[in-house]
């Protein structure tokens, strides 16, 4: 088997894995975060792809400049939060904008750590190292098999 046959399957199951956790532990609202996760196999080199979103989703986001009012308006349409009064959800996603960039989301202000990829990014390379290990070893090995019955 091939390097690049192995780091795509197991990329598969890493984007898999990963989805699952995004979605049991409740951290997606929408969807589109771990619909945005993708990968890219190139010759030996693998890369994980995900929208800027997904680097907050463990760590939360730090204070700082405003984050997108859509997105914010998105999340709380789907969490199905309802403005009180005549606050519309633009003015909640802006509020909510205002005081993510002043502290920070609440995850990175309670210093809290949401396991969704770490976990499952060590994994991964565990489980490369010893598929290519293997895959290494049988190659060496039918190739001194091969030389010696030549020879």
């Amino acid at each position: 088997m091939e390097q690049s046959e192995i780091l795509t399957r197991l990329g598969n199951d890493l984007v898999a894995d990963i989805r699952d956790k995004i979605k049991s532990s409740g951290a997606s609202a929408t969807g589109k975060t771990a619909a945005s996760l993708r990968f890219e196999v190139r010759e030996n080199h693998f890369t994980l792809y995900g929208s800027d979103a997904f680097s907050f989703i463990e760590v939360g986001r730090a204070p700082g400049g405003l984050p997108p009012i859509n997105r914010i308006e998105e999340w709380i349409k789907a969490k199905g939060i309802t403005p009180k009064g005549s606050t519309t959800v633009t003015n909640l996603a802006w509020g909510i904008a205002k005081k993510i960039a002043a502290s920070g989301t609440n995850l990175f202000a309670n210093n809290t750590f949401r396991d969704i990829y770490t976990n499952e990014a060590g994994e991964f390379i565990e489980k490369l190292k010893k598929e290519i290990g293997e895959n290494v070893r049988l190659k060496t090995s039918n190739e001194i098999t091969r030389t010696i019955k030549i020879k």
